[in-house]
């Protein structure tokens, strides 16, 4: 499963609607802009447009640093315990990006 491309943007300019598009104005989704629901409908296109950029930057955090150790889920040490609930986290967050 391959997702579009970023940068993804929200697009303001519809009437009474947030688009989120990518650089070539294609669109990703959209949501209401109106009601009570208003702003928190745009801090959610915010993030949502903000999606491809977290990935690309989790995936290269979890390529580059990997593990503490390389039995960090077994390990007693302080730093293994303490990154070893964050890369299960993070391991989790690409797997549902990629549908896994």
């Amino acid at each position: 499963m391959t997702h579009t491309k970023g940068p993804w943007i929200v697009d303001e300019s519809t009437n009474g609607v947030y688009r989120i598009t990518n650089s070539d104005n294609e669109e990703i989704a959209r949501s209401p802009r109106s009601g009570i629901a208003g702003q928190r409908t745009y801090s959610n296109a915010k993030v949502l447009a903000s999606a491809p950029d977290l990935l690309e930057a989790l995936e290269q955090i979890r390529i580059h640093q990997g593990k503490v150790c390389e039995e960090y889920d077994l390990c007693s040490h302080i730093a293994c315990k303490s990154s070893y609930s964050a890369w299960v986290i993070a391991d989790k967050a690409i797997q549902k990006a990629r549908g896994q």
